[in-house]
């Protein structure tokens, strides 16, 4: 097998989300039932001030800047106060193939069954199988396959 440990394509080694603003004197199991705000009321809110800044002029694309919420993955709660809270995921931040970390590519390495594990560079997760070195670890590891079994073919 073959993994990406390349500094040029960060991967989630650790996922954070953190909330844009303090939230005081609620435990845990308290933050986890904090009521979402569902992709439609972040789409009327979205529009609500779009209608705002109708009579706004100049002013209008700056406020439209720092008041609309992306409906893309963010993720919100409904503060008391009725506003939302945003959830933001934290950047990445290991070395791998810009989708796997390095260490969760490594994590087989020691598991039974794994004969070889091929530690590479110069490829994202898309293009892995377009690198010619990729493709020659997968080669190599098919022809060790088929010696271990002692795999005949079937018509000669």
């Amino acid at each position: 097998m073959n993994y990406g440990h390349d500094p040029k394509y960060f991967s989630f080694g650790a996922l954070t989300w953190t909330l844009d603003q303090a939230l005081r004197g609620l435990t845990a199991d308290q933050m986890k039932r904090l009521p979402r705000v569902s992709a439609q009321e972040v789409d009327a809110y979205n529009q609500q001030i779009i209608k705002d800044t109708r009579y706004m002029g100049q002013s209008s694309l700056a406020y439209m800047k720092a008041n609309m919420k992306e409906n893309n993955g963010l993720r919100y709660i409904k503060l008391v106060s009725g506003k939302f809270g945003t959830f933001k995921i934290s950047d990445k931040d290991c070395a791998g193939d810009g989708t796997v970390p390095w260490l969760s590519g490594k994590a087989p390495f020691n598991q039974a069954g794994v004969k070889q594990v091929f530690k590479m560079t110069g490829f994202d997760h898309q293009g892995s199988y377009n690198n010619i070195h990729v493709r020659r670890s997968v080669l190599y590891a098919i022809v060790q396959i088929i010696k271990e079994n002692n795999i005949q073919p079937k018509f000669r």
